[in-house]
């Protein structure tokens, strides 16, 4: 009966650790998604300011279309 017991008890100290290293690793995915969203953010915000840098000087994008007419 103590050899079972032991087992058990062998199994749930090997599952608690599973289930921290699980714990951590969503822990960092969960830092890793928010670095990804920051860094989107900043890109979004780069490419707003190169729009308007492009738009200041001179409307390339009116200058392309009138192009294409």
């Amino acid at each position: 009966m103590t050899g079972g017991l032991h087992e058990t008890s062998q199994a749930i100290g090997r599952l608690q650790a599973s289930v921290e290293k699980l714990e951590h690793a969503v822990a960092r995915l969960g830092d890793r998604i928010e670095d990804l969203q920051r860094l989107r953010w900043l890109m979004v915000g780069a490419l707003i300011v190169l729009c308007g840098l492009s738009g200041i000087s001179g409307g390339w994008l009116n200058k392309l279309l009138d192009l294409g007419s």
